[in-house]
């Protein structure tokens, strides 16, 4: 997961963002190896990025700065005084952006089909339709991330999507587009996702709580008019407050008639201010530190995809696995050691250090195991109850 933004120069310190998701691992790290950790910090600034939702963020000594928007966590006391108000949703790529696309499609939804982001709200949507005259034209994208959970996946939505419309004239409406993640966790090439956004006048988010929500950012920059749950949580939420284009929904009723309200228009400027504000605070990180000069910064925003890259949603040289996917962890010593080379830090770890973090990963691995074998068979009791 840990990104290398910026490599130490002859200026200043390299920068590096690691996830919330990795925190624990290098506490444990440099707890272990004390010298590791004042060579790392000699040669680079660490800097947190937090996309999930948390109760709390906890800080730890050599983080820099947290990059984590309002809403994302319920405290963030602890990291107060670190904290950089951006994510990696205001960072989506130029070809989101609206350029004058005629608006042809009246709807879209882009999700994965996990449990939790209620995925089957598209098929109450679709029955709500039916109520209207009006010729809908609707595009469902629904991922199914290819290692997945089967527990906290619906796989059977699509199926149970078409059988809850049985007039073919209805099923004409619809464009339903289901397969395993393709690109960055995305069902389709995220170039064909902005395509049919910026052709869409209406984005409706199905997840009622998520932390920065990319694919709500990138809807507002494709000018869409957000359809959000009234009770949406998170860093998500926040921003559906206070944008103009992101209105709330108790229900698809509610939904249906947000839809066949002709006034409604999207009010520029919706999303650009915003993701300007955040690339300036970013600059201005990165100049201050002597991370990288000017044009380093431009150079690294024109080759790298940010909005992937801050998360660490990005295939690394340094992961061991077969076929790394966008959230892969570093899992063993084989990653830590790759990671130094890449980073230019001289360090290997010693035998002693070796065999300690494989016990870590070991352990972290069984607790994540053991937790998904829970899951699954509280899910499967719970079908057979039914």
């Amino acid at each position: 997961m840990p990104v290398i933004f910026s490599k130490v120069g002859n200026k200043g310190k390299g920068l590096i963002f690691l996830s919330h998701r990795e925190r624990k691992t290098f506490d444990f790290l440099f707890k272990l190896t004390p010298k590791l950790k004042e060579v790392m910090l000699s040669k680079y600034l660490m800097a947190m990025h937090v996309g999930g939702f948390h109760k709390d963020i906890k800080d730890s000594d050599y983080i820099d700065k947290v990059l984590c928007v309002p809403g994302n966590a319920g405290s963030t006391e602890e990291i107060k005084d670190k904290l950089l108000p951006i994510s990696s949703r205001e960072f989506a790529p130029n070809y989101f952006y609206f350029s004058g696309e005629d608006k042809d499609i009246d709807l879209i939804v882009v999700t994965n089909a996990a449990k939790h982001r209620g995925p089957e709200k598209i098929i109450l949507l679709a029955k709500e339709l039916q109520r209207y005259k009006s010729p809908f034209k609707v595009v469902f994208v629904v991922s199914y991330p290819s290692k997945r959970n089967k527990s906290s996946m619906d796989e059977t939505l699509e199926k149970r999507f078409w059988a809850a419309i049985d007039d073919d004239r209805e099923r004409g409406r619809y464009a339903f587009m289901s397969v395993y993640a393709h690109e960055a966790l995305y069902p389709l090439p995220r170039w064909f996702i902005a395509g049919l956004m910026k052709r869409s006048k209406y984005y409706l988010h199905t997840c009622e709580k998520e932390g920065e929500s990319r694919s709500l950012g990138e809807a507002l920059a494709a000018h869409c008019i957000v359809l959000a749950p009234s009770n949406l949580t998170g860093g998500a939420g926040a921003l559906a407050r206070e944008n103009q284009n992101c209105l709330m929904y108790e229900n698809m009723r509610m939904v249906g008639e947000l839809m066949t309200d002709s006034k409604l228009t999207y009010v520029a400027p919706g999303f650009e201010e915003k993701a300007n504000l955040a690339m300036n605070i970013l600059r201005e990180y990165c100049l201050s530190n002597g991370a990288c000069s000017v044009e380093q910064f431009e150079d690294i925003i024109q080759k790298n995809d940010l909005s992937m890259l801050l998360p660490g949603h990005i295939n690394r040289q340094y992961m061991t696995e077969a076929n790394p996917d966008g959230q892969s962890d570093l899992i063993n010593t084989k990653c830590i050691n790759g990671f130094l080379d890449y980073a230019c830090v001289d360090y290997k770890l010693s035998l002693y250090e070796a065999i300690r973090m494989t016990i870590f990963f070991f352990k972290k691995n069984m607790y994540r195991r053991v937790a998904i074998t829970v899951k699954f068979v509280l899910w499967r009791f719970g079908q057979k109850r039914v």
